[in-house]
């Protein structure tokens, strides 16, 4: 039976949070999101038998999370689905504010010139 994967950060670890399982009832992964350049790690077995192992063979490149048309996980992939989950949350808590940010409009700046043309 799945259930709602729920995203809860982790008290004073900026960057790290818990992921409760979809599977298993009572069980959290931790995922740290400042781990491996910012690609992210997890506890959780996908990610330290498959995710982790892609991410160092090939290179460090980081390989998103996808699933072709039969809804199959790319096998080079190198987030597992809780790190696309936390990291989605993050995106979706700073954006609005990110987007609010942008909209506003900046005071335009005055430039005063010397007698020679060079601001000063």
């Amino acid at each position: 039976m799945s259930r709602i994967m729920k995203v809860s950060p982790i008290k004073g670890e900026k960057w790290r949070y818990y992921v409760f399982s979809e599977s298993e009832d009572n069980a959290e992964h931790i995922v740290d999101l400042s781990a491996n350049n910012g690609n992210g790690e997890c506890s959780c077995r996908d990610f330290e038998t498959r995710r982790g192992p892609n991410f160092h063979r090939n290179g460090k490149l980081i390989v998103d999370y996808s699933k072709d048309e039969r809804g199959k996980v790319s096998p080079e992939a190198t987030y597992c689905k809780h790190i696309v989950l936390v990291r989605n949350h993050l995106l979706n808590s700073i954006l609005p504010d990110m987007v609010r940010g942008a909209d506003q409009k900046t005071k335009p700046v005055t430039v005063r010139h010397a007698k020679d043309g060079l601001p000063f």
